[in-house]
């Protein structure tokens, strides 16, 4: 099936059959958005979240609208497709102080970073119609 997580290594956020969240990461600092009246930033899931969005939407287009479906398999199956993010932490508070509680980022999936940062182009691939 791929990739997934060993049940068992980061207790508290493993999940049924060794899925884990987050799924993925993004760079989640100072998305320019809409809101039909002007332009304004959004940092954190409030912008990666649509971003991530945008590119499934893009490659459904690209496989001619026949959609990728549920993620979890595919994306866990192809690990390749995002830049693992092996350095740094979660354990950050909303002010930037250091938090007493999270995760560090390590080689693989991990609890801080997911699989990584995505590379459109090779999950372009990857989801090519077969």
């Amino acid at each position: 099936m791929g990739a997934y997580p060993a049940t068992g290594i980061f207790h508290g956020v493993l999940h049924g059959g060794g899925r884990g969240t987050p799924d993925v990461s993004g760079l989640g600092e100072n998305f320019v958005i809409s809101n039909g009246y002007g332009l304004f930033n959004v940092s954190g899931t409030s912008g990666v979240a649509p971003f991530f969005a945008g590119l499934i939407t893009r490659l459904n287009v690209l496989r001619g609208g026949k959609p990728l479906g549920f993620l979890n398999p595919w994306l866990y199956a192809n690990p390749g497709m995002f830049t693992d993010v092996t350095v740094g932490t979660n354990a950050v508070g909303r002010d930037g102080t250091v938090s007493l509680y999270g995760w560090n980022a390590s080689t693989g999936w991990d609890p801080a970073s997911g699989l990584g940062t995505p590379l459109f182009h090779k999950m372009v691939n990857a989801s090519r119609v077969k």
